[in-house]
């Protein structure tokens, strides 16, 4: 119990608190929205597509009703020509067909956006050469799944060999496989071990191995590797995507990586090639 003697001098301390309070008036900096641009050039694919939108600020209370810049003039320049973008608003993205522009390997491109109420955005890529691989099988496992006694997990080993002179080059790794089941072909994901897509830094020659659950009728037939070469700012930005960790309070803060001069996003490239194997 709290002595009588003592309640008088706890309720002049706990007052004594309250009047040292005081009001701050903070000023909240004003914070311009930004564009951004996603962007990835390549010359394996039918066209060049990106998408524009507006940054929220931080500070921002208001919620964008229309987060699309839909009225910027976009180029695309290689350096001797200049090629615009038009809006198409189907897919809400700037576009421009192969047969316009064609992505050349080991090019220089370099984009330039202006839009009302933005600095002129600036960027630039250089096309990176197509990967130079082999892939050789080496094997599959199985073993009974504990929860379905009629299917198998199966493990597939396939080697992979790059041969690449720049031990700074960077690269994605995903890969396919095809099965038959019920009597009809279908292609399926089989992501490898260390995730899907995973990116790598520097020369790599090693074994992939994929797992998947399945009945004996549906195993795989043929497995499909496609490597993707990327410049740095693709690689850089993918891999500040792989250490984003969410609503989680207590993790670092993931800053993701931008290369766009006056704004935010990317510009940046890939050049892939796909190479299958049997499995046997």
């Amino acid at each position: 119990m709290i002595n009588r003697k003592n309640i008088i001098p706890l309720l002049l301390l706990i007052f004594g608190f309250i009047s040292c309070e005081k009001d701050s008036n903070i000023d909240v900096p004003i914070v311009q929205p930004k564009l951004v641009s996603a962007c990835f050039l390549s010359p394996t694919t039918n066209g060049t597509s990106m998408i524009l939108t507006w940054s929220a600020p931080i500070f921002k209370t208001t919620v964008h009703e229309m987060p699309f810049e839909e009225n910027a003039d976009v180029f695309i320049s290689d350096g001797t020509n200049k090629y615009k973008l038009m809006y198409d608003n189907s897919m809400s993205h700037y576009y421009i067909p192969k047969s316009t522009l064609e992505i050349k390997e080991g090019k220089k491109y370099s984009l330039s956006v202006s839009a009302d109420k933005s600095k002129d955005l600036y960027a630039e890529t250089i096309i990176p050469q197509k990967p130079v691989f082999d892939i050789d099988y080496i094997g599959i496992d199985s073993l009974p799944d504990p929860y379905s006694p009629s299917s198998y997990e199966y493990t597939y080993f396939v080697k992979l060999n790059i041969s690449n002179p720049n031990p700074e080059a960077y690269y994605r790794i995903s890969v396919n496989a095809s099965i038959v089941s019920n009597g009809y072909s279908n292609i399926i994901n089989l992501p490898p071990a260390g995730g899907e897509n995973r990116i790598i830094r520097g020369d790599y020659s090693g074994t992939l191995i994929m797992k998947r659950y399945a009945y004996p009728e549906d195993r795989v037939k043929k497995i499909y590797v496609n490597l993707h070469k990327v410049d740095e700012a693709y690689y850089r930005y993918h891999h500040a995507l792989e250490n984003y960790t969410g609503d989680d309070f207590f993790a670092e803060p993931t800053l993701v990586y931008s290369n766009v001069k006056n704004g935010l996003g990317v510009f940046c490239s890939y050049n892939n090639k796909i190479d299958s194997v049997d499995v046997k």
